[in-house]
């Protein structure tokens, strides 16, 4: 499965850590989330499904990263790419059951790809691209098996169009320097957008190699000024319907491109998934004691409400759907499974 359209081989034992299903979470009625795997090993802060039963976590304890092939409700641990010296891994794509990418948040930059299933990494992309250091990954996307994209810090984006054999910077018509890119999303092959911190967006008509900057950005009604927003994620519908969720100022939506902007939602959002064209969810909401776990839409972004999986504080990490009615959800410790 392509992901979004949204190594120096390394050996050792993969060790079992404590994943058990917990018959005792009550399903939530209105959502149908339910808690499937508890782990324990590492901090989970990506997730990624290629097919139904086969998925994948990554996330910090020294490059942890795990493997389930029962559709979540037993994970296990992986070798880590980079023998252990990966501080934590923010950027995961599967393209299919067998082959995927990695990405570390750390100052060295450095891209891992697997082609067994995670058994074995050899470094895709590492240090420095030319005479630039590599910039770590945010978000990492392909929209077929040769043609990616990952979102980095210091405002770069990086492509690859051999499958991840060579990286290249594309090309922005601004500097973004101070800005960490956070989230991607294509409509198609050439058509796609990044956003980031201070209200970027970025879109690309050619694949990726060439960026212009929106100037459009959001306003706060209230006081008319320039929001500051930590833009996290994007959900591209098409290339006039456009949403972003911002940690800073909540949700905003365009039907015209980019020219004109709604603030759907006043509560902040992290990370966005859509399992139909109308109906997906963002992690994220509330404020206080009324946090919510999700925001739930069924007109493709024009309204939300909050869901709670349970009760209780929980922070959610990521969140991805496979398809319609079947998806997964990952917190600090816990794996949740949307089914409908």
């Amino acid at each position: 499965m392509i992901c979004n359209l949204k190594y120096l081989a390394v050996f050792f034992l993969a060790v079992l850590f404590s994943c058990k299903k917990d018959d005792s979470t009550e399903k939530s009625g209105a959502n149908n989330w339910s808690l499937v795997a508890t782990v324990q090993g590492g901090l989970p802060s990506r997730i990624d499904f290629p097919t139904d039963n086969i998925g994948y976590i990554c996330g910090s304890d020294h490059g942890f990263i795990a493997k389930t092939t029962n559709g979540g409700t037993v994970w296990e641990r992986l070798p880590s790419p980079g023998a252990n010296s990966v501080s934590q891994m923010y950027a995961m794509c599967f393209l299919n059951a067998d082959t995927g990418f990695v990405a570390t948040d750390d100052a060295i930059g450095r891209i891992f790809k697997t082609v067994d299933g995670g058994q074995t990494w050899a470094i895709s992309c590492w240090n420095a691209i030319g005479a630039e250091s590599t910039p770590w990954v945010n978000d990492l996307v392909f929209t077929d098996n040769l043609h990616g994209i990952a979102a980095c810090r210091f405002g770069r984006i990086m492509r690859t169009e051999d499958g991840g054999q060579t990286w290249t910077f594309a090309n922005i018509d601004k500097d973004h320097h101070l800005v960490l890119l956070n989230g991607i999303s294509f409509i198609n092959s050439q058509v796609g957008y990044v956003v980031g911190d201070f209200s970027t967006i970025l879109k690309t008509t050619d694949g990726g190699a060439n960026w212009i900057t929106l100037n459009s950005f959001p306003y706060n009604t209230t006081v008319n000024v320039l929001l500051s927003n930590q833009f996290y994620d994007i959900k591209a519908f098409d290339a006039n319907n456009l949403l972003v969720s911002g940690r800073t100022g909540g949700l905003f939506r365009t039907s015209d491109g980019g020219i004109n902007w709604k603030n759907v939602s006043t509560s902040n959002g992290d990370r966005a998934g859509f399992d139909t064209p109308t109906h997906g969810m963002i992690i994220g909401g509330g404020s206080g004691n009324n946090i919510a776990h999700f925001m739930e839409t069924n007109d493709a972004g024009q309204t939300w409400q909050a869901i709670k999986v349970k009760e209780g504080s929980i922070a959610f990490r990521d969140l991805i759907f496979i398809r319609s009615g079947l998806g997964f959800g990952i917190s600090d410790q816990e794996v949740y499974r949307y089914k409908k």
